[in-house]
């Protein structure tokens, strides 16, 4: 479990697992989701992880690994916008993680280019 922020114990998500991001820091691509499942302890293990990861993956079979997308997967982040896992976060999560989390890691990863996945309720 990773340390969390001071301002993180008012969240209704305290008590679950945090959720680090994967991937290359300094980043040039982030691929930012909603949330982690409650129940995941890594990034991209859920559906849509795995789906974006495959995607990825067919596309730099097309390429034949030297187009942009393959340059690019050696260069990307995958993070959360709620650091702690979480079915479907509800905008008032978003905001609270985002004040205390979110903003500082997207800040840390380098990225010049952020592509927003999920969904929210």
């Amino acid at each position: 479990m990773s340390l969390k922020p001071e301002g993180c114990t008012s969240c209704p998500l305290y008590s679950n697992t945090m959720v680090s991001g994967a991937g290359i820091r300094p980043a040039k691509v982030v691929f930012l989701d909603a949330a982690a499942p409650s129940w995941a302890s890594s990034a991209l293990v859920d559906r849509g992880g795995k789906l974006v990861k495959f995607m990825l993956d067919e596309l730099k079979k097309d390429e034949q690994g030297v187009g942009p997308v393959s340059r690019m997967v050696n260069e990307m982040f995958f993070m959360y916008t709620v650091g702690c896992g979480c079915n479907t976060p509800t905008v008032e999560i978003i905001r609270k993680c985002r004040d205390t989390v979110t903003s500082s890691r997207l800040l840390q990863s380098g990225a010049s280019v952020v592509v927003a996945l999920g969904q929210t309720r």
